[in-house]
């Protein structure tokens, strides 16, 4: 509960804070003036004061494009719309704050999480508190945007199937099962491909975890959840079709747009201009894991997310040796699995930084973990990180001189 309140608090304060920045800055309290928040509320409004909460299937071709792909957030917008209306009237920081809402919670998920991974209470505590107090967690739930509810979604259903010590689900496979089904539903409404993701990740801890299943309970387990899929697969087929050429359309839009941008001062250029494979992985995934890059302090808000961008670099090797340290471990492994596939899908696809909500939760776990199990003086390691970040930053203006 502690958790949860000060998280909560932190972000609810943020969202008024942000709302009255971007307001100085734009004239309205959208980034930029509005745009993909700005529509989510517009189109949440719409059905919010038309429709019923059961007129569902209104939204895709009445509301909005066939094709759209967070029909899902546009009704859950339009829930929030009809509980702002009874209560005074609908304003932009009632999704907000339900957002601020979903922060504390995750930080929760992730606190249970660190306990059930066997990290020591302390560094559980902190973890989870670092993921939620992280500035670009913070600045992506003071918006209006789908990401941070995903995210606790996502990191619940990890949760769900993580092992105990005893390489046993908590839970009883039914449960699990069942509330995993309840929880992909909306997963699924808000960003479909993430739905696959989840489909891989429990998948891989059934997989992980087959010795605590005999071979009859492994059987009625695992042939119900591909006759499933495969019914969904054939029945859905054109759909799941379309969604993966948009996904590989969007991700040619999102290069071009990365490559012509001058995000860090023409670094984006080079970085999305080189052959995508291998060099164009390496760089992506390097620039990603330092984004956003830390250069821009023209505004208050820029600042606040350079300096949050400044904190994780300082955690790099950690998560490397997090990930290194807990190969072997089913446990850790599926946080590893989690991330690599979340970090994968913002790095080698849409590149939006937002979406780095979606893994920083399993990345915070996994450097908490390699903290813990690192034996030197952490110090030595923060100081030659601080002397490279030095270098690249002199390096960087003198880039810019030229």
């Amino acid at each position: 509960m502690r958790i949860f309140v000060a998280v909560y608090t932190c972000a609810a304060i943020a969202c008024v804070v942000l709302a009255v920045v971007f307001t100085y800055y734009y004239g309205v309290p959208y980034w930029k003036g509005g745009s993909d928040e700005l529509h989510y509320e517009q189109f949440g409004t719409q059905f919010g004061r038309t429709f019923g909460i059961f007129d569902y299937g209104v939204i895709r071709g009445g509301i909005v494009n066939d094709w759209h792909n967070s029909v899902g957030y546009i009704y859950l917008m339009g829930l929030l719309v009809k509980f702002g209306d009874l209560t005074g009237g609908f304003h932009t920081l009632v999704p907000r704050l339900f957002n601020a809402c979903a922060l504390g919670l995750l930080s929760v998920v992730l606190y249970h999480a660190g306990i059930r991974l066997k990290l020591a209470q302390p560094t559980a505590v902190i973890s989870s508190l670092g993921a939620g107090f992280l500035p670009l967690m913070m600045w992506v739930s003071a918006q209006s945007l789908r990401d941070t509810f995903q995210a606790l979604i996502l990191c619940t259903l990890v949760y769900l199937w993580l092992p105990d010590s005893k390489k046993h689900l908590r839970y009883s496979i039914g449960y699990t099962l069942l509330l995993s089904f309840i929880l992909i539903i909306p997963v699924w409404e808000i960003r479909k491909m993430q739905a696959f993701v989840i489909f891989l990740i429990i998948g891989s801890s059934v997989l992980l975890n087959n010795r605590s299943y005999n071979i009859i309970r492994l059987l009625f387990v695992t042939i119900p959840i591909v006759s499933i899929a495969g019914l969904f697969i054939i029945r859905h087929y054109s759909d799941l079709s379309s969604n993966v050429l948009a996904a590989i359309e969007q991700t040619t839009g999102y290069t071009d747009m990365r490559t012509y941008s001058d995000v860090g001062g023409g670094l984006s250029s080079f970085v999305f201009s080189s052959p995508l494979f291998p060099i164009g992985w390496i760089l992506r995934s390097a620039y990603a894991l330092v984004s956003p890059i830390p250069v821009d302090y023209s505004t208050v808000y820029t600042s606040w997310l350079s300096l949050g961008t400044i904190f994780q670099i300082f955690f790099l090797t950690f998560l490397w040796g997090g990930i290194r340290g807990s190969i072997h471990d089913p446990g850790w492994r599926l946080i590893i699995l989690a991330f690599l596939l979340f970090f994968a899908g913002m790095a080698m696809f849409t590149f939006t930084i937002r979406h780095m909500v979606q893994f920083l939760p399993f990345a915070v776990l996994l450097s908490a973990h390699g903290y813990e199990k690192y034996r030197g003086d952490p110090r030595e390691i923060w100081f030659v990180i601080g002397a490279s970040c030095g270098a690249l930053a002199f390096l960087y203006l003198l880039l810019k001189v030229i």
